[in-house]
């Protein structure tokens, strides 16, 4: 288990993982971190040593360097959700609450189906350069449109929204050029994603997604198709696909936000173009950062592929 003891707040952690590991008669060992790199570092560590689980407790960041260390050997992975946005957690259905993510585990290893049953699933992940990711990656986000650790502490989840916000507010286009398989497409842009993982499971959060992203246009290969439906849809992370999207243009943010309650007006942040393939190549005018799960992963230009069903993970039946 690779702990980031900067998650969870005042959350007591030692003590559920004793009571209800102990309960379904599991052997565990924690790692805890301490600076950057280190749950890659103890992941491998932990491998090295005969681990047949390995658990990542923290946020998103923590699961990105879990990652890095797993990727490649054949052990499961499960996830506590302990940060301020848990995105993977939340788009795989994970609890957010420590002692029934503790069940899922447990229930896991012993077929137990106390307070529900969990299954191990195969997962698609992403590689950038040396660099594995499971969420996703922005290209275009600079360092200070990134919510820091105070700002997580202080608003929570609402970090990531408000600075959505800004960022939509104040960023001028970028030229991009992005090649998807063997297919080329140049647009002025504000902001290009390459997804691997949707945005949530939450109904809610992807009904306001959805009313937010309502003028897409769907790249098949050459031909381009219009969609008044949400896009979200077409994120799974088992598909052996990445999903592109590169937001072209905003509107009013006052117009966007006065239009949500109201299903049918238009009432879209931003124009966007969606791509799916195996591989993609990025590069802007001028350069760009690359941001991997919330974490620095260099400049453009950059060139991202699929790694299909990958990496298991624990998650609900």
């Amino acid at each position: 288990m690779i702990i980031n003891p900067a998650s969870g707040g005042d959350e007591p952690i030692l003590n559920p993982i004793n009571e209800i590991f102990g309960r379904y008669d599991l052997t565990w060992d924690a790692r805890v971190t301490h600076q950057p790199g280190d749950a890659t570092r103890l992941t491998q560590e932990a491998l090295d040593a005969g681990a047949d689980l390995i658990v990542s407790y923290g946020g998103d960041g923590t699961l990105m360097e879990v990652l890095n260390g797993l990727a490649g050997r054949s052990v499961p992975l499960a996830i506590l959700p302990g940060g301020t946005g848990n995105g993977v957690s939340l788009a795989l259905g994970i609890p957010n609450n420590l002692r029934q993510a503790l069940m899922l585990i447990g229930n896991e290893a012993t077929g137990q189906s106390d307070g529900g049953g969990a299954r191990k699933r195969k997962l698609d992940i992403a590689r950038c350069g040396d660099r594995y990711f499971i969420q996703r990656a922005f290209v275009g986000l600079s360092e200070q449109y990134i919510p820091d650790r105070q700002m997580k502490d202080s608003v929570g989840f609402l970090a990531y929204p408000i600075s959505a916000l800004r960022f939509l507010s104040e960023r001028p286009a970028i030229r991009y050029c992005i090649t998807i398989d063997d297919v080329t497409f140049e647009e002025d842009g504000i902001l290009c994603m390459v997804n691997n993982v949707g945005y949530s499971n939450n109904e809610r959060l992807r009904d306001i997604a959805e009313k937010l992203f309502l003028e897409v246009q769907v790249h098949n290969g050459e031909e381009t198709t219009a969609t008044e439906g949400t896009v979200l849809d077409q994120i799974t992370p088992d598909d052996g696909l990445l999903d592109i999207l590169l937001l072209t243009g905003t509107q009013s943010l006052l117009k966007s936000f006065l239009s949500l309650p109201l299903r049918n007006m238009d009432s879209t942040i931003a124009k966007a173009h969606l791509f799916q393939g195996k591989r993609v190549s990025i590069t802007a005018t001028p350069p760009q950062t690359v941001t991997l799960d919330g974490e620095a992963g260099g400049m453009t230009p950059c060139e991202i592929e699929i790694l299909p069903l990958a990496l298991e993970v624990i998650v609900p039946a």
